[in-house]
């Protein structure tokens, strides 16, 4: 018998079971590798600005210092390296753009996140005549070797186990059978098949698709982030990694060719040269309609739980909500409202 069952081992699954241990739960992961891809192709990116709205990301203030403590104790506790910070390069494309950054720089709002110093003279290239900004506390976290270490820990410790998990949990004396799995919790960490899962297919998931190609380019020389309509990612030795598409309600992990062609066009349009293609990957983000994720108990099922719908911002949100996750099944903490599945209690009552 475990405290909690988690299923799934993506980006949310793993950042739980991290959570949980670290809080002194016992767990077993059980994890479909045939499922979607979405956390292993994602390129991981985090900033702290939403620039079609110039906005901070939601509770930014908040989640940022909780995500960088939780990747950096967990490259100790791992023994890898996943956690990669950079400044990234916002190419201004506008007047009106032009003059919303120029207002964001003049202000306190946007201090900690805008860089004021003058942009590196190896960067003006990049200039389409409206100006270049700098964003601080940016980066990406390779989710790749995120998720092996921690599948790698979790076989260690003889918790972890690989099938496909479509049984639905059997309610025992102390709480719930799956696959012969004993736990007082079950909790749910299935990216967007969670729209499938009868326990929870009455949440307004919004999956959207996105593409992303790998280029390989040894004459170009970048050590920032690109942001100007798509983002151009350094990955080191001449790799840089460009994405990504936007497709709503596909739900395939195929590379599309309209997705290249898309991202081509883009890319080169960005960096100005002939681009070589490597590689294209596609996955299916789990959004949300109000863009906000899913935790939360079932309300009709005591000891089954959620954690999903991180969408595009999945790195920087993940500990945050999984601590919030975490705190309410162990002390019965309240989760905050708007994360809460609570919210949409109403579209489960009409189901």
């Amino acid at each position: 018998m475990v405290d909690v069952h988690i299923i799934g081992q993506g980006l949310a699954g793993s950042v739980a079971a991290l959570e949980l241990l670290r809080a002194g739960q016992t767990i077993h992961v059980s994890n479909d590798p045939s499922l979607s891809h979405c956390s292993r192709t994602a390129a991981g990116l985090f900033n702290p600005l939403n620039f079609k709205t110039l906005s901070r990301t939601w509770n930014a203030d908040v989640v940022f210092p909780v995500a960088m403590q939780f990747y950096k104790d967990s490259e100790l506790q791992l023994k890898a390296s996943f956690w990669h910070p950079l400044p990234m390069l916002r190419i201004i494309g506008s007047e009106g753009e032009q003059k919303e950054w120029k207002a964001a720089l003049s202000g306190n709002h946007f201090a900690p996140f805008l860089n004021n110093d003058p942009v590196p003279e190896e960067m003006s290239a990049y200039n389409r005549g409206f100006g270049l900004g700098l964003v601080e506390h940016c980066g990406y976290l390779d989710t790749n070797t995120f998720l092996e270490a921690v599948t790698a820990m979790l076989n260690d410790k003889n918790i972890y186990s690989e099938y496909t998990c479509k049984q639905e949990p059997e309610k025992t004396n102390q709480g719930w059978n799956i696959n012969g799995i004993e736990s007082r919790r079950v909790l749910y960490c299935e990216g967007w098949k969670a729209m499938e899962n009868p326990l929870f297919n009455w949440l307004p998931f919004f999956p959207v698709k996105g593409d992303v190609i790998l280029i390989e380019d040894e004459n170009l020389k970048l050590d920032h982030l690109i942001n100007a309509g798509c983002f151009v990612l350094p990955l080191g030795n001449k790799f840089y990694r460009i994405g990504s598409t936007y497709y709503p309600d596909e739900t395939d992990d195929v590379p599309t060719q309209k997705g290249r062609e898309e991202l081509l066009q883009k890319a080169e349009k960005v960096l100005k040269r002939p681009i070589n293609i490597s590689n294209q990957w596609a996955g299916v983000r789990p959004s949300t309609g109000d863009r906000r994720p899913f935790i939360g108990e079932h309300p009709g099922k005591k000891g089954i739980w959620i954690f999903n719908g991180l969408g595009s911002r999945g790195v920087i949100l993940s500990p945050w909500v999984a601590r919030q996750l975490s705190s309410s099944m162990i002390f019965g903490t309240p989760i905050p409202r708007e994360t809460d599945i609570v919210r949409h209690l109403k579209r489960f009552r009409k189901v």
